[in-house]
């Protein structure tokens, strides 16, 4: 599966405004269907040739004054200032201008749907690796003609043109309503089947970390990528607030602190980032709470391997079967998933219950 469309880039004229009109006059329907991108919750820019500034019939403040009152509400309006014949690698058909976007966006291209109607647009999309969506409007209709004659028609967005942009908007939300009702129903799915099989780990997670914590003990917690950040959640939670006012336990997210791990990795290898510093932080009767979606990740399982052998109890949070952490933990919370996204969503509900759980003891 592609990834998911969440971010468009936007030619501006034939696409939102009538390149003929002196100044700006909106496309019948661009406002509107601009309005109803960024009320889902899209992010938006321009991308656009501008060579009225080489050729000094406008000037880049005149420029930006006219995008600031037509285009304030989006994320960033990019602009090529150059004449055809320039040579830069900003004017499409080159990529510059939408390679320029991803590095903003910080996402990778193909996440970004490009939407113009010239041929350029096209160039520029296909160069930079983004998708690309066509709209018959300003040139778009030629341009339709071209690529079905060139054979190139079936790779658009849709495999087709769009009327508009009103039309594309309406096709595109219809496809990222879909992927949300497809997640939400798995989301329901995998929630009902949790909670008929994580009762026992959540109760056993409960009672090691009550018991460390009243024996003035620590949590230490640690994962890679979206579980990292969960655990770092997690840490502030207990360490912060949740509902109650009383004295914070110790919590500690191993992966938060960066030059002890990048260190770490550097001069022993990243398998070990965890382990060392559970070596060095972690006592007789503190827990690991130790989170990987696979339950294989090296550097989780080797911090498991190292608080069993200090005294340390293991709470491990993964995915379907436990993985390697399964044999290592004492209070396991194996999510009934393989889907990454959803396990880390249970995972969040679990972290929570604990929190919630251990701030009313």
């Amino acid at each position: 599966m592609r990834e998911p469309i969440t971010h468009v880039l936007l030619d501006r004229d034939g696409v939102l405004a009538d390149e003929d009109a002196d100044g700006w006059r909106w496309i019948d329907g661009a406002a509107a269907a601009l309005r109803h991108l960024l009320d889902a919750g899209l992010r938006v820019g321009v991308a656009t040739n501008q060579s009225v500034i080489g050729r000094g019939l406008l000037t880049e403040e005149g420029l930006a004054a006219l995008h600031r009152e037509h285009l304030a509400a989006l994320d960033f309006v990019l602009h090529c200032p150059h004449l055809p014949d320039a040579g830069c690698r900003c004017r499409k058909p080159a990529p510059g201008l939408l390679e320029e976007a991803a590095r903003r966006w910080q996402v990778p291209a193909g996440a970004i749907l490009f939407v113009g109607d010239a041929l350029t647009d096209h160039q520029a999309s296909r160069a930079a690796g983004t998708r690309f969506a066509l709209v018959r409007t300003g040139k778009g209709a030629r341009t339709e003609a071209l690529l079905a004659a060139s054979g190139e028609h079936a790779a658009l967005f849709g495999g087709r043109g769009f009327a508009d942009l009103g039309a594309l908007a309406g096709a595109l939300l219809g496809g990222c309503m879909k992927i949300f009702q497809h997640a939400v129903d798995e989301h329901i799915a995998v929630l009902e089947q949790a909670r008929h099989v994580l009762g026992a780990g959540l109760d056993a997670a409960f009672a090691l970390c009550r018991a460390s914590i009243a024996a003035g003990g620590k949590l230490l917690v640690c994962g890679n990528g979206g579980s990292a950040a969960d655990g770092q959640h997690f840490a502030a939670e207990l360490t912060g607030r949740r509902e109650l006012d009383g004295p914070p336990p110790a919590a500690i997210a191993l992966g938060a602190d960066f030059t002890a791990a990048s260190a770490i990795a550097n001069d022993l290898g990243f398998e070990h980032v965890f382990a060392r510093q559970v070596e060095g932080l972690g006592r007789r009767g503190d827990v690991l709470v130790a989170l990987s979606t696979s339950g294989t990740s090296p550097n989780v399982v080797r911090a498991a391997e190292r608080a069993r052998r200090l005294g340390i109890a293991v709470v491990a949070l993964t995915g379907e079967g436990g993985g390697a952490l399964a044999p290592l933990a004492d209070a396991l919370l194996a999510v009934p998933s393989r889907r990454v996204a959803r396990i880390q969503e249970v995972h969040q509900i679990c972290l929570h219950t604990l929190a919630l759980a251990l701030e009313n003891a």
